[in-house]
């Protein structure tokens, strides 16, 4: 939480760090080779961890969460920086947006998992359902006037 607001914690620690980064690469001269393979190579931890997280299942993890979100947030500052000088450069918009792919992509195979295991969770409580009002139904026509008034007061008498 931060001033009273609830802030997510990737992005707690992912953008101010990226910030850093941007402005340290802008103000240096870090070799441009170094800085695609920054945007290429750093990144990879985050994306397994979201990967996990989002079509496989793994269990949360703040800490773990936290760690890859640093090596991400250099990644992303190179990208500013290189963003700053020559805005929608290819070397800094191709990484990002394969990453980014990748992520979402992982994100619509977990929904889409989840979704079925819904619908089919679903489906199994309606058919039960259904069932059992069919039973109660074959149950009040087969019986007499008595039952009758039992079956639909739900007692027995």
């Amino acid at each position: 939480m931060v001033a009273g607001r609830y802030v997510c914690r990737r992005c707690l620690w992912l953008y101010p760090v990226s910030g850093v980064v941007a402005v340290a690469v802008a103000t240096t001269s870090v070799p441009t080779a170094w800085q695609v393979a920054a945007m290429w190579v750093l990144p990879v931890p985050a994306v397994v961890e979201w990967v996990g997280e989002h079509a496989m299942a793994w269990r949360y993890r703040r800490h773990r969460q936290v760690a890859v979100s640093l090596f991400a947030a250099v990644a992303l500052g190179v990208a500013f920086a290189i963003h700053a000088r020559h805005p929608f450069a290819v070397r800094a918009v191709a990484p990002m947006t394969a990453w980014v792919a990748v992520c979402a992509v992982a994100w619509l195979v977990g929904a889409t998992r989840r979704r079925s295991e819904t619908v089919a969770s679903w489906e199994a409580e309606f058919e039960a359902a259904e069932r059992s009002r069919i039973a109660r139904l074959s149950a009040l026509v087969s019986a007499g006037g008595d039952e009758v008034d039992e079956l639909l007061d739900g007692t027995d008498q």
